[in-house]
């Protein structure tokens, strides 16, 4: 009777070790970057798919839990995980999750098949530490895997427009309280020329 209670304990606490293990690793997650300010949990948004190219994009979120944005819950994006097929590692728009990524927006073409597809993507990263509303960041254009970044213009407000025009990838910024205009080859994403635009015979200031 002894090795029989002492075989169906062994088992039990086997079994209990086993669903303890199984619960740390379903918590643990994949490995993401640091953030500074991370008593909230890190979520990995559903990914997607990348329109026109076989690039899975997912969104990596900071869940604000009892903060409250226009009656819902906030998760406010950190970052963005790229994996793309036949490469067995993935890996990080940003090397930390600091900041806040607003403002994205794909830039897209039509193929010769007529497929559209995103040839460059922009977005606007901003510190976590100022107030949102007079925030201002780094405006990045990427190409659709992730593994080229370029950084178009810090101190940026606002993005206006993203868009193909004249076979350039063309961005429309605000900058200094000026807007920007700027053109980048959709290949290399060198920039062709920037220039700031004048606005004459204003009758009113912009809402700020």
């Amino acid at each position: 009777m002894a090795a029989i209670a002492l075989c169906i304990t062994a088992l039990l606490t086997s079994e209990l070790g086993c669903q303890k293990a199984q619960i740390r690793d379903a918590q643990a997650g994949i490995p993401v970057p640091a953030a500074a300010d991370s008593n909230a949990p890190l979520t990995l948004g559903r990914a997607s798919l990348v329109e026109g190219t076989n690039v899975i994009r997912a969104d990596l979120f900071l869940d604000r839990g009892g903060e409250v944005l226009s009656s819902k819950a906030y998760n406010e994006p950190r970052n963005i995980l790229f994996i793309e097929a036949g490469q067995k590692e993935g890996h990080w728009l940003l090397p930390d999750n600091n900041h806040t990524v607003t403002g994205r927006s794909d830039i897209s073409d039509n193929a010769d098949d007529g497929v559209k597809r995103v040839v460059g993507t922009v977005v606007l990263v901003k510190p976590t530490t100022d107030s949102s509303e007079i925030r201002r960041g780094r405006l990045l254009l990427f190409n659709p895997s992730g593994t080229t970044v370029i950084e178009v213009a810090n101190d940026v407000r606002e993005i206006k427009l993203a868009a193909l025009s004249g076979g350039d990838l063309t961005i429309l910024f605000e900058r200094d309280r000026h807007l920007v205009l700027a053109a980048f080859d959709p290949a290399s994403l060198a920039e062709c020329w920037e220039q700031e635009v004048k606005i004459s015979g204003s009758l009113a200031q912009a809402t700020q």
